[in-house]
């Protein structure tokens, strides 16, 4: 499992706290933990950056931990040079295992001249197994651009605000759960 936070200017140090609040509590939902499913953290902005590989920790509460200490830094809104970098992980994962990426985003892509569609890095996502999730936060997405980047309409998530995520943290994680690969 790979859990995919926007660290974007416009999301700001507090809601960036309630992403990882939301991300603690679905590991727990998603009963991640060494032995039965790894997780690993990217944070993204301009850049993203892999903050948590996976098996970085040895019990939920050390998971946890390593989520408190990441701290925001802003920039642009890139999803797709995010969602590359979980390629990368499950390049380089154990094999045989269910992979599932989930990108939470506040607002839409920054364009850029170097731009991937999200549609082709869902293609690089499926290539090494990995089923991708969009939990949509906000009002400001273009919605049939994100409908893009997952395999079924039902794996995107659309949250009115930040101060309602976590509310929707057990619907989330039961229509992760009980998704399996293509």
């Amino acid at each position: 499992m790979v859990f995919i936070l926007d660290a974007s200017t416009p999301v700001g140090r507090e809601n960036f706290d309630k992403e990882k609040e939301f991300v603690k509590f679905l590991a727990r939902s998603l009963n991640v933990s060494p032995g039965k499913s790894e997780a690993a953290l990217i944070t993204y902005s301009t850049n993203p950056s892999t903050v948590i590989q996976l098996g970085d920790y040895s019990e939920v509460q050390d998971l946890e931990r390593l989520l408190d200490d990441i701290q925001f830094y802003g920039g642009d809104r890139r999803m797709d040079r995010a969602l590359e970098e979980a390629v990368g992980l499950f390049k380089k994962a154990r094999p045989g295992v269910d992979r599932k990426v989930i990108l939470l985003t506040a607002g839409r892509q920054t364009p850029g001249d170097d731009e991937e569609p999200l549609d082709k890095v869902k293609k690089m996502l499926l290539g090494v197994g990995a089923l991708p999730f969009i939990v949509a936060i906000g009002t400001d997405h273009d919605i049939p651009t994100l409908t893009t980047a997952v395999e079924d309409p039902k794996d995107m998530f659309k949250v009115k605000s930040f101060d309602v995520l976590l509310s929707q943290v057990f619907s989330i994680a039961s229509v992760v759960a009980n998704r399996t690969g293509m």
